[in-house]
């Protein structure tokens, strides 16, 4: 009679674990799916696995298309925010160097893009730009960016 209890809860246990397995999978489609797809792509395109590298040399292996592709969708789904500094190109260099230290074991950083551009754009996902705000606010920098005007450029000994 024992031996049929434990049978009985140890099928119920394992039933369990596969309904729990099957549905806590992201649905197609989804934000949490895109990420996971992307990755999965990402690693099929540079991955370190052996198996990675072999199906680098097949022709027709993987390609940037599906990774591009996971890409746009979460652009689509408003994954991304993007965040404009106030800092002056060189500073935010130095900033977002640091912040990468700090951070790279929370966030990964494949999703995380910096467009050098004037102002300097950070894209990345709303809990990252939220975590580079606090890390600003820690920072000592100035309320402006330095920057030179045209005026004090013409003056004479600058």
């Amino acid at each position: 009679m024992r031996k049929w209890v434990v049978i009985v809860a140890a099928a119920l246990v394992v039933g369990l674990a596969v309904c729990v397995a099957i549905f806590s999978r992201p649905k197609p489609g989804s934000v949490e799916w895109h990420r996971k797809e992307y990755l999965r792509a990402y690693n099929r395109v540079f991955g370190e696995r052996p198996v990675d590298l072999v199906k680098r040399i097949i022709p027709g292996g993987p390609g940037n298309k599906e990774m591009g592709e996971h890409w746009e969708a979460l652009e689509r789904l408003g994954y991304f925010v993007d965040h404009r500094t106030s800092l002056s190109s060189n500073e935010a260099q130095v900033i977002v160097i640091a912040f990468r230290n700090a951070t790279k074991d929370r966030f990964h950083w494949n999703f995380i893009q910096v467009r050098w551009e004037s102002p300097v754009v950070l894209r990345a996902p709303r809990e990252v730009i939220d975590e580079f705000d606090r890390f600003l606010r820690k920072q000592n920098l100035p309320a402006e960016p330095k920057t030179t005007n045209d005026e004090e450029m013409t003056r004479p000994g600058y």
